[in-house]
This record gives structure tokens, sequence and C-alpha cells, in this order.
């Protein structure tokens, strides 16, 4: 008889390279239930990354999409041909830890109130990485790029090893959900190409009367943007008009008029600080400013 599964792990894959082989090879070395399943959507990469896992890995399951549809929907497209009471979203570009899913599942089968939980995550170099965040509006658009990480990484140092902490949202690059809750919030709303679904989908789970926890007792290592990063430039118009949209979805109307204004003069400033720098910037990247300015005409 074969076992149930009990676990489902997401992952989305876009020309990630190696980073793809490591984040599966670490969770083959690292998480010992053998009820768990692994699920890569690629998103229409170009590299030979598929091929170097899909080599190894005969038992994962492989979604191979027509097109890049962004993190929101591939991972919705992975969760729709799971079958694991549990769900795990997790970066292409990260290395799972001794104990660090067993934690997490310990923790949400523990906690009836917990709609999320996640680990704490660390760069390679073992520094602590932001990976939550306050509800995003207008007063903490400034406070939570210049200053979070600051007050995160204080409050990690004075925790001593013991960070658990309630939060608004939290990074989708690893997360453990369950698979109901999942599917009755509809996963991640899939107007959101990359960025801010993992904002919306925490705001829709506190309203769900859930909590979002994250705990030090869980640690990965995420390399960051190892996926994305190369061409976050030129998904900078779509990430803007996500950006846009959360604010369109869940916030007043005033708010959605400042933070476009707002927009409009930080782009603005960075085109003229791109013009004046000259050699420094290429034509893409000040074509891409202008397009990101254009973008925020979104209505």
């Amino acid at each position: 008889m074969i076992a149930k599964i009990e676990l489902s792990i997401i992952i989305v894959n876009f020309n990630s390279g190696e980073y793809l082989y490591k984040t599966v090879r670490s969770i083959y070395d690292h998480y010992l239930n053998t009820n768990f399943e692994i699920i890569i959507v690629d998103n229409n990469s170009s590299d030979n990354s598929l091929e170097m896992t899909s080599n190894e890995f005969t038992d994962i399951n492989i979604i191979e999409l027509d097109e890049n549809v962004g993190f929101a929907a591939a991972n919705n497209a992975g969760v729709k041909e799971s079958l694991g009471k549990y769900i795990l979203i997790l970066n292409n570009d990260t290395e799972i830890m001794d104990g660090s899913i067993e934690v997490l599942m310990s923790e949400i089968k523990d906690q009836n109130n917990y709609g999320i939980v996640s680990p704490i995550l660390y760069y390679a170099d073992g520094s602590p990485q932001l990976s939550y965040g306050n509800d995003p509006g207008i007063i903490n658009e400034f406070f939570t790029k210049y200053f979070s990480t600051i007050f995160f990484r204080i409050g990690l140092l004075l925790s001593r090893g013991n960070f658990e902490k309630d939060v608004d949202w939290i990074s989708g690059a690893c997360f453990l959900i369950t698979s109901d809750l999942y599917k009755e919030l509809g996963g991640f709303d899939e107007n959101f190409f990359l960025y801010y679904e993992d904002a919306d989908l925490g705001k829709r789970v506190r309203e769900k009367g859930f909590l979002n926890h994250i705990t030090s007792k869980s640690r990965i290592i995420h390399f960051l943007g190892k996926s994305s990063g190369s061409v976050f430039s030129d998904l900078l118009p779509v990430i803007k008009r996500g950006h846009l949209y959360y604010y369109k979805k869940h916030k007043s109307k005033a708010s959605f008029i400042l933070l476009k204004r707002y927009l409009i003069i930080k782009f603005t400033f960075k085109l003229g600080l791109s013009v004046i720098s000259g050699e420094k910037y290429t034509k893409r990247k000040i074509s891409k400013i202008i397009s990101a300015i254009k973008s925020i005409t979104y209505e």
C-alpha cells in the first residue's frame, strides 16, 4: 500500500541554473519524512536548470508551462496538482537545513490558529534576511524599506535564538500552509506577477482569523533572487503595477493616489540621475525606468 502524501513541496523555477538542483538536493538530504512529494513548476526556462534536476531526481513531478505566467500563477498550478495535506511554498534558490521542515510541520499541527508558518531566512554568508513585513501602506512605505531590516536584526539578536513573531505577511520564499486553507483562499491572486502576492495572501489569511507566524527554530538559506535578479529591471513595470494593484485592492482611493504620485516622483528622480550619470546607465536601463513610470498610470 502506497503511503498517503502528507506534504507537497511546490517549487517554481525560471532559469535558476544549478540553484534548483541544490534546492532539491537539500530537501532529500535534510528532510527525513518520506511521505512528501516535490512539484516543480517551470515558467518556460531557457537554460538547463530543469534538465540538471530531473536527470537525477526522477520521482519529482514536473509541470512545464508554455510561457512565464509569473510566481503567483505558477504556484497555483503546482498546488492544483498536489496531493498533500500541507503545502510548502519554496523558492528555487534556497537550501533546506536539518530539521527546518519538521519544525514548521510541528508548529502548524500544534497551533490551530497558525495559518502560515515560516522559518528565519539567512543569506549564504550566515547573516539573517528579512522575510516578513507590515501590511503595505503609505505610512510604512519608507519605514519598511529603510528600517525594517535593522529592527529585525536587533530583535533576533536580543531574542538569543528564540525569535517568535506574528506578522502581517511572510515572504513567498518559504512558508508552510494547509492545503485546505490555501485552496479556500483561492491561492495566490494571479493579478500579481511577481512580488506583493505574498503580502496579499498574508492579509487574506489574517482576515480569515489566522496568524502568520515566523520562528527561529526553523532556518533555511536563501540565495535571494537567483531566478529573478538578472531580469529585475525588465520586470520593474509589472512589479510596480502589482504594487499599485495591492493598494487598489486593499487600500483607500486616497492611498492609491498618494502611492501613484510618490512612485512618479521617485522614478522621475531616478531617470534624471540616469541621464546625468551618463556612462553608468545604459540606454536599456533608462528605457526600463521610463517603462516603470508609464506603468504607474495603471488604473
